[in-house]
């Protein structure tokens, strides 16, 4: 069976054509399992933020320690669930600010707590702790542990830390 010149080039042109066919078959099989293998991660990954985040909440929840978050540039207040109700409030009871916090402290420590905030707000990023007295829903006092650190994040600071009753 003799081909043609024309024949020839066609016939070359499809195996051509079937080559780069299974190459970029192969290729997209390649990538298909590397993106399986990173969603796979992804999804463990996510499954153990989840666990510990679960072990976190528990671990707060268990010895009712409230966690807080301030950014005082900005303003800007996290306090989360257990921080209300280890003083008999709901979350949504009061709006999440630094003035919340500063209303529920007793008048005899206000002052005080306040000071310690500013000193070390004023100086470097490091860790503190105070104890004060804060108002419960039901108008009575507890004795608070604040533990926490003054973060530097560029050029903002952010305080973290928690409450302990």
């Amino acid at each position: 069976m003799d081909l043609t010149h024309q024949e020839l080039v066609v016939l070359l042109g499809l195996l051509a054509a079937a080559v780069i066919g299974l190459l970029l078959f192969a290729g997209a099989r390649m990538t298909i399992r590397r993106m399986n293998r990173e969603i796979a991660a992804r999804r463990e990954a996510e499954r153990e933020l989840q666990l510990s985040e679960s072990r976190l909440r528990a671990a707060m929840q268990g010895t009712e320690t409230g966690l807080w978050e301030w950014n005082p540039q900005t303003g800007d207040v996290y306090l989360d669930p257990v921080w209300f109700t280890m003083l008999g409030y709901q979350a949504d009871d009061m709006p999440h600010e630094f003035d919340t916090f500063v209303s529920l402290l007793h008048p005899d420590d206000r002052a005080s707590a306040i000071e310690i905030i500013e000193t070390a707000a004023s100086g470097k990023p490091g860790r503190f702790e105070a104890e004060f007295r804060m108002r419960r829903n039901d108008g009575s006092y507890c004795w608070i542990l604040s533990k926490g650190r003054l973060l530097e994040t560029g050029n903002a600071y952010l305080w973290i830390g928690i409450h302990s009753d």
